[in-house]
């Protein structure tokens, strides 16, 4: 008996996890299919389009005055650092017993831009 309530625990177990794989899929052929809907646009017809609607632009991306990126010292248009702290955490529950978490926090963070033009046909 207890090898039968193993076995279908295990199989549906087994259908949860193919579920959701079935469901990544198919999120992810979506995002596809919409990339490949959107016509490649002209950068100077970009600013005539409604705010909101997927574009693409195809082209060289040109920056006057570049940023140094904060870590690697690297020339970039863009860049995101930020500092992460992450820790455990070990708290009591209602029976007494140890339970500990992972927890983590953003202590700092710098997000920067310049100013760029797309050069196209």
């Amino acid at each position: 008996m207890l090898f039968i309530l193993i076995f279908a625990g295990f199989g549906i177990l087994m259908w949860v996890a193919a579920g959701a794989l079935f469901y990544a899929r198919r999120t992810q052929l979506r995002k596809t299919d919409l990339m490949r809907r959107v016509e490649t646009s002209q950068a100077a017809e970009v600013a005539a389009l409604s705010a909101g609607m997927p574009v693409e632009v195809k082209g060289f991306v040109r920056c006057e005055e570049p940023l140094k990126s904060e870590m690697a010292g690297h020339e970039c248009a863009y860049y995101l650092s930020q500092v992460i702290r992450e820790y455990h955490e070990t708290d009591r529950d209602a029976d007494g017993d140890l339970q500990t978490s992972r927890r983590s926090e953003v202590m700092a963070s710098n997000e920067r831009f310049a100013p760029v033009v797309v050069e196209d046909d």
